[in-house]
């Protein structure tokens, strides 16, 4: 990809962690859902944003242990609430060139040690497939890394690749970082190329709190990975 498109795709970045601020302006308990959703897709137009997969879905938003896991559509009947896990999938096109990146938050005050064991995990496992992710390697191989790590803290095994390419929308190009599953066909074996755009996530289920799920985007480098995101290295707490 070149460095002009890379400044376009971290262009999209930047609006995303704005409106990751947004979000989090307005989450508090009772706040739905929905509400969350509407917010997004109100400053999104204001600001002439697209969405980097289907408008209906996009946002992805996680009010604890109560919310559909993976792309549906944000119910207005499920509210944050204190003690729970508060998770964003959020993709935004901006000039043409797409973002997708997760972030997640804990409502309330002290996190639960499970709730921290879990991002622990979710933060190394991506650091497993970062430190994989070079020029011929293959998906299949940083997947690996990512799924045995995640699986070695003792949580069980994520059912998606670990991460796929970005450019004009959320999933672009013929290469992802996944498992040899009879669904990816061939992709997860094509060797990587310096100056691709990735994607790094998985997540894991906190029974009674939630989905803890984290995504970054990074550019694949001679050597090894540019991180294009501010990684979330640690687990922020929203007032109750």
């Amino acid at each position: 990809m070149r460095r002009t498109e890379v400044r376009r795709i971290q262009a999209a970045i930047a609006e995303t962690d704005r409106m990751f601020g947004d979000i989090v302006a307005v989450a508090r308990p009772g706040v739905s859902e929905r509400e969350i959703y509407d917010r997004v897709h109100h400053l999104a137009k204001a600001r002439q944003l697209g969405f980097s997969w289907d408008p209906a879905g996009d946002p992805i938003v996680n009010c604890g242990p109560d919310s559909m896991i993976g792309h549906g559509i944000p119910s207005s009947h499920i509210l944050l609430a204190k003690g729970q896990i508060f998770h964003v999938d959020l993709g935004l096109i901006k000039d043409g060139y797409s973002s997708d990146i997760q972030r997640c938050w804990f409502v309330g005050g002290e996190i639960p040690a499970e709730v921290a064991d879990a991002f622990r995990a979710v933060k190394e496992a991506i650091d497993a497939a970062a430190a994989r992710l070079k020029p011929g390697v293959r998906g299949v191989d940083v997947d690996a890394a990512a799924r045995l790590s995640i699986k070695g803290a003792g949580y069980p095994e994520y059912m998606h690749a670990v991460g796929h390419q970005v450019g004009r929308v959320a999933h672009d190009g013929g290469a992802i970082l996944g498992p040899a599953w009879e669904r990816y066909g061939d992709t997860p074996f094509r060797p990587i190329r310096e100056g691709e755009i990735y994607t790094l996530e998985l997540g894991v289920v906190v029974e009674g709190r939630g989905y803890l799920g984290l995504e970054e985007m990074v550019r694949v480098g001679a050597s090894g990975v540019e991180w294009l995101t501010d990684r979330q290295l640690d687990l922020p707490t929203l007032a109750p």
